[in-house]
């Protein structure tokens, strides 16, 4: 996974709104992209049986375009993903959101130094298409835990 957290990193050095949505590039307006993200959480927010007393969990959740909305309708909400650079990013985009927090994970394939078992909900929307098939079935193997049991709701395009 090693080569795949290197390349994540070059793209959000070099335009990370493009690689999130290839309908941005680095000289868009910010709001413009991250309101971009606001129809997509409403969708995942129809699909799910969760209350605002829950946390959500975001897998690939790059610096924040979708995390941001999630954090109005959760009591707290962690992005995760493999690039360093994406995260450094989230973090300084969306520092006053005191609900919002993102960590950087290794890409292998399990969810290290997490505490599952408080998470109502995970979500991956568009990001799976990314992961090898060796890694995807690591994560459905860690996401058919108990810890798990609430609602997961995962979409992929297809390649």
């Amino acid at each position: 996974m090693q080569d795949t957290e290197k390349i994540w990193d070059s793209f959000a050095k070099e335009d990370a709104k493009y690689y999130i949505h290839t309908g941005f590039n680095k000289n868009d307006d910010d709001l413009k992209f991250f309101e971009s993200g606001i129809k997509e959480v409403e969708y995942i927010i129809s699909n799910l049986e969760t209350s605002k007393d829950n946390r959500l969990l975001e897998l690939g959740c790059g610096i924040g375009r979708m995390s941001v909305h999630f954090s109005k309708y959760f009591k707290e909400v962690m992005g995760v993903d493999i690039s360093s650079s994406m995260i450094s990013k989230a973090k300084e985009i969306h520092k006053e959101i005191s609900n919002l927090s993102f960590l950087k994970v290794s890409g292998s394939g399990k969810l290290e130094n997490l505490d599952n078992s408080q998470f109502g909900a995970v979500v991956s929307w568009h990001v799976l298409q990314h992961i090898p098939n060796y890694k995807q079935r690591q994560i459905d193997y860690y996401l058919n835990f108990p810890i798990f049991q609430n609602q997961i709701l995962l979409r992929s395009l297809s390649c």
